[in-house]
């Protein structure tokens, strides 16, 4: 079964690249969203909301980028404790924003906290 998955992924990169070489780079990457396995529960969700499928990037550069800062915030040495969490929770505000924005208000926002959006209820948290 490891050659079946593997066979898959090499499938799904030849398939993405021909894709890429015969459409616009905008078609291509909303392809690849479509069929990334990491996408399937937010994708699920965006349709749910009625979005369009570029909703799914938006959240996860959000989390990527608001994950990779906090960790720096928490392995920041020279804050402390007080100064770490003002750091977090600004991070928490930031991102809840985004993600409101992103996901079309408050009903996605709170749909995504619910389906996989754990993460950012834990951000403020200082172990992460």
């Amino acid at each position: 079964q490891a050659d079946r998955g593997n066979t898959s992924e090499i499938g799904l990169k030849t398939l993405m690249a021909e894709v890429a070489a015969t459409t616009s780079p905008q078609s291509a990457e909303q392809l690849q969203i479509a069929l990334d396995p990491n996408y399937v529960a937010l994708n699920r969700l965006v349709s749910r909301l009625d979005l369009p499928l570029t909703a799914s990037k938006q959240v996860v550069e959000v989390q990527r980028d608001v994950q990779q800062r906090a960790a720096a915030v928490r392995d920041n040495a020279a804050l402390n404790a007080s100064g770490r969490s003002a750091n977090l929770v600004a991070l928490q505000q930031e991102a809840t924003k985004k993600l409101s924005t992103a996901l079309g208000g408050q009903v996605g926002l709170d749909a995504y906290k619910q389906n996989g959006g754990q993460w950012l209820s834990n951000l403020a948290s200082p172990k992460g």
